[in-house]
């Protein structure tokens, strides 16, 4: 090949080096530019944090209508206020009243001077209780008992109760007081005479149960 001919190919080529160097800065700093479109779509999608921002009050204004349901359970218990009119109720009840006591029948015996009356503070009374009854009936309250020492007539009560009896006495050691420690005790009723089979001291209380 002739040097025309190399020089005639030999110059494009050179061109074309050269020219691709010149411009190879140039097309860089093209590509370069070509970024900044995408870098400002990001922005695009700043919207939705506020979207999402913005669903969150609609959730919170939903809380306000459950705060009616305790209104509701309020009222139920305002209902229990009518149970203190059971109360008013039983306030108005008529109190109980105690019974009259018996009329005596007949005037109460009395004791004999000799009986030494002996009860007091330090000294409690020994006592002779019982059932009464008198043909198949209860004595009725009123009826005067009274109790004897030795036959020498001693104090005397009236029963409190249809049916039943109770004769408090003083007891002593004076010889001369009917009612004296080992006397026998009787008990007299409508004009009869009662051995009760006890002595003055023997118990504090003795039960004799009358059904004549």
């Amino acid at each position: 090949m002739s040097l025309s001919r190399i020089a005639s190919f030999g110059l494009p080529l050179l061109a074309v080096f050269a020219f691709a160097a010149c411009g190879g800065g140039d097309s860089s700093s093209s590509a370069s530019v070509s970024p900044s479109p995408s870098v400002s779509a990001s922005p695009g999608r700043s919207p939705s944090p506020f979207a999402s921002a913005s669903a969150s009050p609609g959730s919170k204004s939903a809380t306000p209508a459950a705060s009616a349901s305790p209104s509701g359970s309020a009222t139920a218990t305002a209902s229990t206020t009518t149970s203190p009119g059971s109360a008013t109720a039983t306030a108005t009840a008529a109190p109980a009243t105690s019974a009259a006591p018996a009329a005596p029948r007949g005037p109460l015996p009395t004791a004999a001077a000799s009986y030494c009356d002996t009860i007091g503070p330090n000294s409690p009374p020994n006592s002779v209780l019982g059932i009464l009854r008198i043909d198949g009936k209860d004595v009725p309250a009123g009826t005067p008992v009274q109790v004897a020492f030795d036959g020498i007539p001693g104090p005397a009560e009236y029963t409190r109760a249809a049916g039943g009896y109770r004769v408090d006495f003083g007891t002593s050691s004076t010889t001369g007081c009917p009612n004296k420690n080992g006397a026998k005790i009787t008990v007299i009723v409508e004009g009869k005479t009662y051995d009760i089979g006890a002595t003055v001291g023997s118990l504090p209380a003795v039960r004799f149960d009358i059904d004549d």
